[in-house]
């Protein structure tokens, strides 16, 4: 087995375990900051009558982000491991005789 596979499998494992600790303390902090940014977004709205839409897009991509943003790191990482774990090819170099 290759020595620079078990450290990438050794970090992969952290990182999972370190990100998934993250995501479950914020996650609830997210789901309470969301809807009082929309409460926010709104009420300036109708107190200065401009409308806000760049504020609605920016709370929808910060939502898409959260829900999201794991599974684009655990297929990163699946590919990582994948790559690391395939045996190099020695180089071979020619010499130009048989």
């Amino acid at each position: 087995m290759n020595v620079m596979f078990i450290f990438v499998l050794i970090f992969v494992i952290i990182v999972i375990w370190l990100f998934g600790f993250l995501y479950n303390m914020w996650n609830p902090v997210m789901a309470d900051i969301t809807p009082k940014m929309e409460e926010f977004v709104n009420y300036s709205e109708n107190q200065t009558g401009i409308s806000s839409a760049s504020g609605r897009t920016a709370i929808a991509n910060v939502r898409s982000v959260w829900k999201y943003w794991p599974i684009v790191l655990l297929l990163f990482l699946f590919i990582w491991v994948l790559v690391a774990s395939q045996k190099t090819e020695p180089n071979y170099i020619s010499t130009g005789g048989y």
